[in-house]
């Protein structure tokens, strides 16, 4: 789509698919998901101002939009690789859509994993990391499963829970990837559902 090393902008998806909310813990708790191995997985955002945006790496940071962040230095469009998207020990690791202007790929053999900080009363940013990367206190790279089409976290009591949240940042159209561990009202944010669901393309006849 658009992300290269200091990417600024790119064509933003036409989309016609309605907002979703998060389904309580209690209620995913009733359906089973489906075991497979899934590898080139893009994730889309769906929430109250956001329909169908992806997910892409900035800097070591999960950001929803079509659109680098200011001042970024490496924002890359990503997918998502799994061995297991119903086990709570498999990890979720991504590859960049593109390569580095020497024709590498930014973070080669699945190097990067997705992590979240699910510790009680946190609100923080979803990010990337690897096992040479110190991540954020409390985070955690395992428990992600497949819920149907949508990603959601395993506790350790056993738990599904829907806790992303988009976070506003200063540039129209992007936003923050957050864990939102209370799920309580938070300034400039509001909860999103991620999903390997794109959403449809408005195609205009000539």
């Amino acid at each position: 789509m658009f992300f290269g090393k200091n990417a600024a902008a790119c064509l933003l998806t036409l989309a016609g698919l309605s907002a979703a909310n998060p389904l309580p813990s209690d209620a995913l708790n009733e359906r089973d998901t489906t075991a497979a191995t899934v590898s080139g997985l893009s994730i889309y955002a769906y929430g109250s101002d956001i329909n169908g945006q992806p997910v892409f790496y900035s800097d070591g940071n999960a950001y929803i939009g079509s659109v680098a962040p200011p001042g970024a230095g490496d924002s890359f469009n990503i997918t998502f690789s799994t061995t297991d998207p119903t086990s709570t020990n498999a990890v979720w690791s991504i590859s960049a859509n593109t390569t580095s202007e020497n024709g590498t790929a930014p973070f080669p053999d699945n190097s990067l994993s997705f992590y979240i900080v699910p510790t009680n009363g946190s609100f923080e940013q979803a990010g990337f990391g690897s096992s040479n990367t110190t991540l954020p206190t409390g985070s955690v790279t395992e428990g992600f499963v497949l819920y149907g089409k949508q990603i959601a976290y395993k506790t350790s009591a056993g738990d599904l829970e829907l806790q992303f949240w988009a976070g506003a940042t200063n540039v129209t159209g992007v936003w923050g990837l957050y864990w939102n561990s209370d799920g309580a009202a938070i300034d400039g944010a509001f909860p999103v559902v991620l999903k390997t669901t794109a959403p449809p393309v408005l195609k205009v006849k000539a």
